[in-house]
């Protein structure tokens, strides 16, 4: 390797004036090459391939003198300057040696030697300089982003993995100030140009034009598992939507098991480990808290103002929330994460949870991401490979919604399904694939034999990807989506409205998909789901109100001496006593006295609702035979459920039934489709009893 002493301001200059010569001979060329052939002797035939050898000669020299200004910056030039930690970070001589014919070697093996500076700063980030090292790379970063010579040799050579530490050296610097922030205005701005050369340096890798090693798995298990750090790219870098997606999914599938295992929110002790209404409860912190290391850390009572704001801070700063916010931005990320064969049912699971509201304390939700990442990953219909991903996605979070609702059933938590957010993205996947539904309405948790049948994902001749799941995932999906009411109603009226299609397609000689006794059998389960979550919520309120009876019982004798005329632990008995004869009468109405029959309530109105719902897929049924001419008795006039032509579902009442029943061309008109869909409802609502398991296997 040949290499030349020159001094970089130097060599630009040179580089410069020779491109000026070109310009000039290429301006006034005409003009030269006429005076040279008035000269006789010269020939001026040979001008234009001089000015072309000159121009690649120009080139070269600012090509060069780019570089060696690069290596002067960078501290390369083979031990001409090099980066220090002792206030002076890439001090350079004037002169370097440059690499005449192999510059890019010079830059890579700069790049490689920065990463050495890099590290130690990272590793001692309180010591003298290592901020400014820290700080003037990140700068480096951002001019030679467009580099992928500098930007390959410096992530390869241990920069990327660097690069998810950068925050928390930077951190241990700066501090937790007074009002919770944890990287001060300077640090973000070099979190940030950090973030950006990570993201173009995994960009390109994944388009197969660098190669800086296993990228995701650095990403997704940084080094001492420090998810915050890493997560701060992400949430300080550029948008989700610019990332890889298949980088993303790797992280996302981490941070969701990283959430299983490590304390996300703080505890809450209760007096004698007994919550009772009205007693104080502190807030405790296991060491395993992610937000320790950050100085978060609430204490005492958890109605304080100031314990609130260090919640917000612990919210704003977690990792999970971040990551699944830069995923939520990316529709092919989204659906990666859920459909992934190997990790996208345990992924969906971890989403489609009710444990995104529980730890707040404060009434907030960290569901908001969540649910938007479940909505865009499940929402393309395509007949390409994209839409049978979304269609997997949409899969793994129906059994998730099944795992969810089993656990609730089980559970006497006063906290019965997923928050607000999450419902309404499963609201969203049920009207998304609400043909597939029905198409799967009749598909019992398993086959006659006893085997179990497992939901999939095919092609329809038309190119679509459907899926077909059993009653169990639809059960599952639908409680879930509508514990709290939600927008039932209007799902129940899209099944009326693809009831009417399918109705409309018969009567003209087609073969509907899904079928008007299908769309029946979907709206059996949602009544089914709809009348066994009243039951189960009713039950839940039950058991909720015996253990609370259980637990004030036992708080009143331990305060009154009752068990065994024993004191509270460390309470003298005279506090004891006057504690108790003050509370006497809130005790004496409270103790026993909640309701336990609220099951049974909800039980007695089974019939009259059920003979309710499957008479109202008559309405579809009546509209379609009436828009095709099959019924030409018209409704009465100034009937309130007619209006325009049409009959509204919602306002259905008794005069509605009289004027089907006394009408002979009515009657025959509907009785076959009256009859698929008592059946079907029929088939359906036979098989549940709220108490049971009717709709079975466990996801």
């Amino acid at each position: 390797m040949a290499f030349v002493s020159c001094d970089p301001h130097r060599l630009a200059s040179l580089a410069a004036k020779l491109q000026a010569l070109v310009d000039a001979l290429r301006s006034d060329g005409m003009t030269a090459r006429t005076l040279l052939q008035s000269w006789g002797s010269w020939s001026a035939d040979g001008l234009p391939a001089i000015i072309n050898e000159l121009q690649d000669v120009a080139t070269a020299a600012a090509g060069r003198a780019d570089r060696a200004q690069q290596l002067q910056k960078l501290g390369g030039g083979f031990g001409v300057g090099s980066a220090g930690l002792n206030g002076s970070a890439f001090a350079a001589s004037p002169m370097i040696q440059l690499p005449w014919d192999t510059q890019d070697q010079a830059i890579a093996e700069a790049a490689k030697d920065q990463t050495v500076a890099f590290q130690q700063a990272l590793a001692n980030p309180k010591d003298p300089g290592s901020r400014a090292v820290i700080g003037q790379i990140s700068q480096d970063l951002a001019d030679n982003q467009d580099d992928p010579t500098y930007l390959q040799a410096f992530m390869k050579a241990g920069g990327l993995a660097g690069s998810t530490q950068v925050a928390r050296a930077l951190h241990q610097e700066d501090g937790t100030t007074s009002y919770g922030a944890v990287l001060s205005s300077d640090s973000q701005e070099i979190v940030s140009r950090y973030a950006s050369a990570v993201q173009a340096a995994t960009s390109s890798a994944a388009d197969g034009n660098m190669d800086i090693g296993d990228y995701k798995s650095i990403l997704s298990d940084p080094p001492n598992n420090d998810m915050w750090s890493m997560s701060q790219l992400l949430a300080n870098g550029p948008m989700g939507s610019r990332w890889d997606p298949g980088l993303l999914d790797a992280v996302g599938t981490s941070v969701l098991k990283w959430r299983g295992t490590v304390t996300q929110r703080p505890g809450v002790d209760y007096p004698d480990g007994l919550d009772v209404e009205g007693m104080p409860a502190t807030f405790n912190n296991p060491g395993d808290a992610w937000y320790n290391s950050l100085g978060f850390a609430p204490k005492g009572n958890i109605d304080s103002s100031s314990n609130a704001a260090i919640i917000a801070d612990i919210k704003m700063n977690d990792p999970t929330l971040a990551v699944l916010q830069a995923i939520s931005d990316n529709q092919g990320a989204a659906t990666g994460l859920l459909s992934d064969p190997a990790h996208g049912l345990d992924n969906a699971k971890a989403l489609v949870s009710n444990q995104w509201t529980s730890d707040n304390f404060d009434g907030s939700s960290d569901a908001y991401f969540p649910g938007q990442l479940i909505t865009l990953a499940t929402q393309y219909r395509g007949g390409d490979p994209n839409g049978q991903n979304s269609a997997l996605a949409a899969l793994n979070v129906m059994q998730a919604a099944q795992a969810l609702y089993i656990t609730d059933k089980k559970s006497p938590s006063m906290q019965r399904s997923a928050p607000p957010e999450i419902s309404d993205a499963l609201d969203n996947v049920a009207g998304t694939y609400l043909d597939d539904l029905a198409r799967s309405a009749n598909v019992t948790p398993q086959t006659a034999a006893g085997t179990d049948q497992n939901p999939t994902v095919t092609r329809l001749s038309d190119g679509q990807w459907v899926l077909t799941v059993n009653q169990g995932q639809i059960n599952g999906l639908l409680a879930e989506a509508f514990a709290d009411g939600g927008n039932v109603n209007i799902f129940n009226t899209a099944i009326q409205a693809g009831a009417y299609g399918a109705v409309r397609q018969s009567l003209v000689g087609k073969d509907p998909n899904p079928s008007y006794d299908e769309y029946a059998a979907l709206l059996g389960i949602s009544f089914s789901t709809q009348h066994a979550a009243a039951y189960y919520n009713a039950q839940s309120q039950d058991q909720a109100a015996a253990s609370a009876n259980a637990a004030d019982q036992a708080y009143v004798n331990a305060i009154t001496g009752a068990a065994g005329n024993v004191p509270l632990d460390g309470v003298p008995l005279g506090l004891g006593q006057a504690f108790t004869g003050f509370m006497a009468p809130f005790w004496a109405n409270k103790v026993g006295t909640q309701p336990t029959n609220n099951a049974q309530k909800a039980s007695d109105v089974t019939q009259a609702q059920r003979e309710a719902a499957w008479q109202s897929m008559q309405v579809p049924a009546l509209q379609a035979l009436m828009d095709t001419g099959k019924i030409t008795v018209p409704p009465p006039q100034g009937a309130p459920w007619y209006q325009n032509g049409k009959i509204l579902p919602s306002k259905v009442d008794g005069s509605f039934q009289a004027w089907v029943l006394n009408n002979q061309s009515t009657v025959a008109a509907l009785k076959p489709y009256d009859g698929l869909a008592s059946q079907a409802f029929t088939n359906i609502t036979s098989l549940t009893n709220p108490g049971d398991s009717q709709f079975g296997n466990n996801p």
